[in-house]
C-alpha cells in the first residue's frame, strides 16, 4: 500500500494514478480534502484523507486510519511542499516558517510515524520529493533551498541509521515541473527544463521497485548537476549565472504567482481557496 502526501495535485496526484494503474492500492493526503477525495474517486480501491503534514497528530490519525482500512503503509511518498519565490530580507516570517513546516517538518513527522512500523515488519520503502534547489543555491528560493538541503540531509542520516533495518530511503530530484503551482510564472533555462507530473511520477514508481539512494528527472539532469558541483565555487557559480539558472526564481511571472503565493502567506494553508483555472499543484 502507498501513501502520497500532497496527493491531490501535480506530481501526487499523477503518482496515485501510476501506481493504481500498477495493481497497487493508494491513499491519497491532501490539505485540500475534497480535492483528495476527486482524485482519488476514479481510482480502485484508492482512500483519500485531508492532512496538513505540519499537523503532527493529524498524520498519526492518518496512518493509522489508512493501516485500519487497506492495510499496512509500504511505501510513504513524502511530497506535500510549498514554495514562495522572495528575497530572504522580504521573507515575512510567518511565511518562511510555514515554508519550512511544510517542506522539511512534514517529512520528519511521515518518517517519524511510518518507519517504525515499516522496521517492526522487517519492509518499507521512504521516497521523499526534493528538488535540484537541493543542491544549488537558487537566488529567490531561499527557504525552499534550505528546507531541501535539510530534507537531503535527513535522508542520509535516516539510511546510515536504518542500515540492515529492511527501510530502504530514496530522493528523487527535479528542476520545475509543468502544470504545479510550484512552477507557476517559472520559465525553462538551458540547465533545467520542465518535466511534467507522469514523467515524475514513472520515476518514483520505478524507484519503489529497485530502490536506490536517489534517482534523478530527467536523468541527465542529475550528471550535469554534480559535474557542475565539482568546480570551484566561482566557476560553478558563473556558469550558473550564465545559463539563466539563477534567475529561474527571480525572473517569473509574478501575476502568475499571486494567487498561490497569497493563499500561503495569508492562510498558512495553500490548498484553500479559489483555484486558477488549469492549474495544478506540486502539493
Amino acid at each position: 500500500m502507498v501513501l502520497i502526501t500532497g496527493g491531490a495535485h501535480g506530481i501526487g496526484r499523477a503518482t496515485a494514478q501510476a501506481f493504481a494503474s500498477s495493481g497497487a492500492r493508494v491513499a491519497l493526503a491532501d490539505i485540500d480534502g475534497d480535492a483528495a477525495e476527486a482524485a482519488a474517486a476514479p481510482l480502485p480501491r484508492a482512500l483519500a484523507c485531508q492532512l496538513d503534514v505540519t499537523d503532527r497528530e493529524a498524520f498519526e490519525q492518518v496512518v493509522g486510519r489508512v493501516e485500519a482500512e487497506i492495510g499496512p503503509v509500504e511505501v510513504l511518498i513524502n511530497n506535500a511542499a510549498v514554495m514562495v519565490l522572495t528575497s530572504l530580507l522580504d521573507l515575512p516570517v510567518a511565511t518562511g516558517r510555514r515554508a519550512v513546516d511544510v517542506n522539511l517538518f512534514g517529512p520528519i513527522h511521515g518518517m517519524q510515524i511510518v518507519i517504525p512500523r515499516m522496521v517492526e515488519r522487517r519492509r518499507g520503502h521512504v521516497i521523499n520529493v526534493s528538488s535540484v534547489s537541493g543542491r544549488w543555491g537558487i537566488p529567490g528560493e531561499n527557504v525552499y533551498v534550505a528546507a531541501k538541503h535539510g530534507l537531503d540531509g535527513l535522508a542520509d542520516v535516516a539510511r546510515a541509521e536504518l542500515r540492515g533495518s529492511g527501510v530502504s530511503l530514496t530522493t528523487v530530484y527535479m528542476g520545475p515541473v509543468a502544470g504545479t503551482e510550484l512552477s507557476l510564472g517559472m520559465k525553462p533555462r538551458r540547465l533545467v527544463r520542465f518535466s511534467t507530473p507522469d514523467q515524475v511520477a514513472a520515476a518514483i514508481v520505478g524507484a519503489s521497485l529497485n530502490p536506490t539512494p536517489e534517482v534523478w528527472v530527467p536523468r541527465s539532469l542529475g550528471w550535469r548537476v554534480k559535474a557542475i558541483n565539482v568546480l570551484p565555487r566561482s566557476i560553478r557559480d558563473r556558469l550558473l549565472a550564465a545559463t539563466g539558472v539563477m534567475e529561474i526564481a527571480t525572473d517569473v511571472d509574478r501575476a502568475a504567482r499571486a494567487a498561490y503565493e497569497h493563499r500561503i502567506a495569508s492562510s498558512g494553508s495553500p490548498g484553500r481557496g479559489p483555484e486558477p483555472a488549469g492549474v495544478t499543484r506540486e502539493s
